[in-house]
């Protein structure tokens, strides 16, 4: 007999702590992206300073992700 996998067996998806912080995550890189395409959407900075501001949410965007997964590495040694 066959097993069929679902994707709530995965790992990664077992745990709903891991699923939020990696959305925030994403959600801040897409502001991120956003910015940088549109820069003339912050009126009240100049098209330079909002790609600067762009690269600081990139950057926490990216800190929040690579938080998220130390977080899972971390509980998943726990566990074991």
């Amino acid at each position: 007999m066959k097993q069929i996998i679902y994707f709530y067996t995965m790992e990664y998806f077992k745990n709903s702590g891991f699923i939020l912080r990696m959305a925030i995550a994403v959600g801040y890189c897409l502001l991120a992206l956003f910015l940088f395409l549109h820069p003339e959407v912050l009126t009240f900075l100049s098209k330079e300073m909002s790609f600067a501001f762009g690269g600081v949410i990139l950057i926490y965007g990216l800190f929040r992700a690579y938080r998220a997964y130390a977080m899972f590495k971390e509980e998943q040694d726990a566990i074991q």
